[in-house]
């Protein structure tokens, strides 16, 4: 009788060991669900936010092309400007109607 009485306390005992077992290994997949939930939604997340960033780098790279152009236009156009200024300087000083044209404040010998 004490063998099945032995028996019976280890067959309780392997019993009451397996179910906290078995609930500890609910416990860890269901924890390993939701980690799993979280880094998908975390990956979603900065894949979005890298999407947008690449869009946004695009975004101003096309701008900064864009201010590059309209810069080397404008220094083409200043460039041009001064060279049509300095011509017509230098034709108006070489023909003398620069001189006469200037009023006398300016002119250096009527001081």
């Amino acid at each position: 009788m004490d063998a099945i009485a032995a028996d019976k306390l280890w067959q309780f005992q392997l019993r009451k060991e397996n179910k906290a077992l078995l609930e500890q290994l609910q416990e860890h997949e269901s924890r390993r669900q939701f980690d799993a939930a979280e880094a998908d939604r975390k990956h979603k997340e900065s894949a979005d936010r890298i999407i947008a960033l690449e869009s946004r780098l695009a975004e101003i790279e096309r701008e900064k092309s864009r201010d590059d152009q309209a810069r080397k236009e404008f220094i083409k156009a200043d460039a041009a400007f001064k060279a049509d200024l300095k011509n017509f300087l230098e034709s108006r000083l070489s023909e003398g109607t620069f001189r006469m044209s200037l009023p006398s404040r300016y002119r250096a010998d009527d001081t």
